[in-house]
């Protein structure tokens, strides 16, 4: 006879959990969720005239060493908003006609901290390539001398006015609140990329060196049609000029131009 076969044991069918048990696990997921700890950006910390001597003046336009300015630090108050640690600068009375001016109120001797110059309380009417700032804006170089227009490079000054018309307002804004640097003739800021470039400093050949395994190479670039001295006459014993050093904010080409007594 055959053996009958015994009825496959059936599992016990799983219970589905109860809506409302369902409910009260997604609230207490969210309750965990909200209690999770939320990182605190670190409060800003007000920048100091000693943490701007290591850290450099903050600028857009100016990375270079606060030492390669005019200004030091005299420990005085500010004449502008009574804060300690002011900059002994310059008389603002005295070169009103010169590279600083009073943005607002009349012109006015006294010191002026970093957090004022930031703020645009006093601004500079710089050289820059082609032309210069004005109170207003900038304008090209033939506005005061005409007859460049009409010398043998009269076609290379009206592309370069036609470059400097393209600079943005704001632009404008922002390099007429930074700091000139040490020049034999006063400082002039370049141009590329229809925006002023970033003093990064006073180059020698040890820069050089850094930048490019080609030295002479990198100083030719950077010169281009400035270019009135031969790499070896820049840095010879007998040399008496100064390279200012240059990088493009946006596409970080390096140009320059050298300065004597």
């Amino acid at each position: 006879m055959a053996k009958k076969k015994r009825p496959a044991k059936k599992k016990p069918a799983k219970k589905k959990p109860a809506k409302k048990k369902l409910a009260k696990k997604k609230l207490a997921k969210k309750k965990l969720a909200k209690k999770k700890p939320v990182k605190k950006k670190p409060a800003q910390r007000k920048t100091t005239v000693k943490q701007t001597k290591e850290s450099g003046l903050a600028l857009p336009y100016f990375a270079a060493s606060i030492e390669e300015t005019s200004l030091e630090d005299n420990g005085e108050t500010c004449s502008f908003c009574g804060a300690a640690g002011a900059l002994d600068e310059y008389s603002v009375k005295e070169q009103i006609q010169g590279s600083a001016w009073v943005a607002a109120g009349q012109p006015r001797e006294g010191q002026v901290c970093l957090d004022c110059i930031r703020a645009g309380r006093v601004e500079y009417l710089h050289k820059v390539e082609w032309g210069e700032l004005t109170a207003t804006g900038v304008q090209g170089n033939s506005v005061r001398f005409p007859y460049i227009l009409k010398g043998h490079d009269k076609e290379a000054v009206a592309a370069g006015e036609r470059l400097l018309a393209k600079i943005p307002a704001s632009a404008v804004k922002e390099l007429r609140r930074t700091p000139p640097f040490r020049a034999w003739q006063g400082a002039e800021w370049l141009i590329h990329c229809d925006d002023f470039m970033c003093f990064i400093g006073v180059w020698g050949q040890d820069e050089f060196a850094t930048h490019s395994k080609d030295p002479e190479r990198l100083y030719q670039e950077m010169l281009g049609d400035r270019l009135d001295l031969e790499y070896g006459e820049l840095f010879g014993p007998h040399s008496e000029v100064t390279l200012y050093a240059f990088r493009c904010r946006h596409c970080d080409r390096l140009r320059g131009y050298i300065d004597g007594a």
